[in-house]
């Protein structure tokens, strides 16, 4: 999924569920960006755990350009 959020730019987002784990992939083109999705880490696990998931892992990479 594709998001274009109003304080990060364009965000992808990949998750993939098994049971109540979850892992989560974060890309963004912006480096400021890929900085603030890593450092709120631990308020996006917090969010899962009150909706009854478990982050079991989460990536935030680079966004690749498109040619």
């Amino acid at each position: 999924m594709s998001l274009v959020l109003p304080r990060l730019g364009e965000v992808d987002l990949r998750l993939s569920l098994a049971g109540p784990g979850v892992q989560a992939h974060l890309s963004a083109r912006d480096t400021d960006t890929m900085a603030r999705l890593r450092g709120d880490a631990g308020r996006l696990t917090r969010r899962f755990e009150a909706a009854g998931l478990q982050l079991q892992q989460l990536q935030v990479t680079a966004k690749e350009a498109h040619a």
